[in-house]
């Protein structure tokens, strides 16, 4: 069987009855799919017939799960949405799937979608259309309530006190609820607020959050400076490679933490002399990986890493000679 099959009004029940005796999708099958997918493309009349017969059809659904092609059902039902007609049909289905893309299709048909019961279809009703954020502001769900968020800078100025923060995160998307959340109490609120406005920077230099000063010293240079002398050794550290500024990253050249001295022999590699002898041997460490040459002297350290790291500068030195 090598021909394209011809699908009319009258023979499409008994061809697709025939797609549906096939315990898998066999090269006939295929056939008989591809033959339905063109006459739906060409008919609107066959199209709005197909969506009708397979709706409720569960044999139409066990048939692309028991062969693992739930993308091929999607598809030709989805082809079927090119036709008016057909979209007030599959508002029904029982797939999710369909029933969302049939949000992106049309602004009428996602309006009679707002209230479905799987959360899914409710999400893309506020992520596609700002009439249907607004009427989903107060969606029971936090994830539908994100995407109204999202969707739209009015509706998103509704939620600024939302119990989620989930939500409000989503709120930042806009500057002007940013501005509005940078004393957000949730820390993840506020780093967000700071990502996606580095203009606000200035405003998070001493919030409590450790992580935020540091982000903050990445996206200011201003901040980078006055954070170099931080609190945490990490910011501090950040600070360092950010501020640009040897002079000011110099005045922590004593500093109590091995993180901030490590960073300070990795970026500024001419002052490694001075930690030569650090206590630490993340220090010594970097010193090495600074001044190859050092092998030699260290190759005896009270630290196993470093003494093999010399010795492998060693060996690479013997090698080239």
């Amino acid at each position: 069987m090598e021909e394209e099959i011809e699908v009319t009004l009258d023979t499409l029940g008994f061809y697709l009855q025939k797609l549906l005796s096939f315990d898998h999708l066999c090269e006939e099958a295929v056939l008989y799919l591809e033959g339905l997918y063109q006459s739906i493309k060409r008919d609107e009349e066959i199209a709005k017939k197909f969506c009708l017969l397979t709706l409720h059809n569960q044999k139409f659904y066990d048939f692309f799960s028991r062969n693992h092609e739930t993308d091929a059902e999607f598809e030709i039902l989805q082809t079927c949405m090119i036709w008016n007609s057909c979209l007030a049909i599959l508002i029904q289905s029982p797939n999710v799937m369909i029933r969302a893309a049939i949000v992106e299709k049309s602004r009428i048909f996602a309006t009679l979608l707002i209230n479905d019961p799987d959360v899914n279809v409710r999400m893309r009703c506020a992520s596609t259309w700002e009439k249907c954020a607004q009427q989903l502001v107060y969606d029971e769900n936090y994830l539908v309530r994100s995407c109204c968020a999202g969707k739209s800078e009015e509706v998103a100025l509704k939620l600024l006190d939302d119990c989620n923060l989930y939500v409000r995160k989503a709120c930042t998307i806009w500057e002007s609820c940013a501005a509005l959340l940078l004393k957000d109490p949730e820390k993840h609120v506020r780093f967000w607020a700071l990502v996606r406005w580095p203009k606000f920077a200035e405003h998070f230099i001493y919030d409590e959050d450790a992580q935020i000063r540091e982000k903050c010293a990445t996206l200011n240079e201003s901040c980078a400076k006055i954070l170099i002398h931080d609190t945490s050794a990490i910011v501090r550290s950040v600070a360092i490679k950010y501020a640009q500024d040897r002079d000011l990253a110099l005045t922590r050249k004593d500093d109590p933490s091995e993180i901030v001295r490590r960073t300070l022999v990795q970026i500024y590699k001419d002052i490694a002399d001075n930690y030569k002898d650090d206590q630490d041997s993340t220090v010594r460490m970097a010193v090495l990986q600074a001044k190859p040459e050092y092998a030699d002297y260290y190759k005896d350290d009270g630290n196993e890493h470093v003494r093999k790291l010399a010795s492998s500068f060693l060996t690479s030195q013997q090698d080239r000679y």
